[in-house]
């Protein structure tokens, strides 16, 4: 979805060089933090995993909906896939 909105969300906080960050990031924190994820599921237990995953899911869509500029959207990209262990 964001790969197809890309263009309308670059031009609207007039960012179009960052643009790219939008996926990076997405990519980057889905590849680093996954094995960290299931070892911290190991751990925690699936419920406990599953309830850190939602809160991290929630964390990244209200930094993403709150963002004011492409700096805080990146960030709540990448904060985000920290459920990708689910």
């Amino acid at each position: 979805m964001v790969a197809t909105l890309l263009s309308s969300i670059s031009s609207q906080f007039d960012r179009a060089h960052q643009a790219s960050w939008l996926g990076t990031s997405f990519l980057l924190a889905t590849s680093s933090f996954t094995p960290i994820y299931g070892r911290l599921s190991n751990a925690l237990g699936r419920r406990g995993a599953n309830q850190l995953a939602v809160g991290f899911l929630a964390a990244g869509t209200l930094v993403c909906g709150l963002s004011r500029n492409m700096e805080m959207l990146v960030l709540g990209r990448f904060v985000g896939p920290f459920t990708s262990g689910l």
